[in-house]
């Protein structure tokens, strides 16, 4: 229950939030902030002055309201990268499992599109699940070749979905990419897959220039996440294209 989350952050280790490493921690530890009510009871401001802007989630997180995890560019973009992931705390409590089924969409194109861009690829896709209650697990699959491709990141995800009986609603959802390995311009053997490179490319670059999901898959244009994502400026000819 909301009204419980207080009591049950108060004296969490902040290393125990999700995205929140040891180095983060130690970080946070050499301000006085060894706990989540200590986090949460932090000001803002001192918040961002050493962490600049996601010292505003890190605040929200001690509270208990965002359960995203924290990335940096520069340690994903290292040698030291052990996975790659997104998570999402919904609007609403969700348990159908087309609701389920297009937010994990999003999220593992986010993961797919991260991955590519710092030029890696994995075999072990994980699914986490937090209901209703607060009781959150995480469930993992392997693929049988590394993938950086959303479709495939996807169908690896619902796989592992499919085989868990929801007992609540859902109330926040992530997907992760582990296993990772350095692709090095490695060229794809069959012309299919060299295809599927080069579109997924194409996606990737249009993204950047004109904002994310710029171009998208159909299903997540009817997520009402989407509907503040792009402004209309930022829309080649005005349209959101889909895959």
């Amino acid at each position: 229950r909301e009204d419980e989350v207080e009591g049950l952050l108060e004296d969490l280790p902040v290393d125990k939030l999700w995205g929140v490493g040891k180095g983060f921690a130690k970080r946070l530890e050499s301000i006085g902030v060894r706990t989540c009510g200590e986090l949460g009871r932090s000001p803002v401001g001192v918040l961002r002055s050493h962490f600049g802007i996601p010292g505003e989630r890190l605040k929200a997180m001690g509270l208990g309201a965002d359960s995203a995890p924290l990335h940096s560019d520069e340690v994903e973009a290292g040698d030291e990268t052990r996975s790659i992931g997104h998570s999402m705390t919904l609007s609403h409590d969700i348990y159908s499992h087309s609701e389920i089924q297009t937010h994990i969409l999003r999220l593992s194109e986010m993961v797919g599109a991260r991955a590519r861009r710092y030029g890696f690829s994995g075999r072990v896709i994980g699914v986490t699940v937090r209901y209703r209650s607060f009781e959150t697990f995480t469930r993992h699959g392997r693929t049988n070749s590394v993938t950086n491709d959303t479709r495939r990141i996807y169908k690896s995800a619902m796989g592992i979905l499919e085989k868990i009986r929801l007992k609540e609603p859902v109330r926040l959802l992530g997907v992760t990419l582990s296993g990772l390995e350095k692709m090095n311009g490695q060229i794809p053997l069959f012309e299919e897959h060299r295809q599927r490179e080069r579109l997924l490319k194409a996606v990737d670059s249009l993204n950047e220039r004109f904002g994310s999901f710029t171009l998208t898959w159909a299903p997540c244009l009817y997520n009402p996440l989407h509907g503040g994502v792009i402004s209309p400026a930022w829309r080649p000819s005005g349209v959101r294209k889909s895959l």
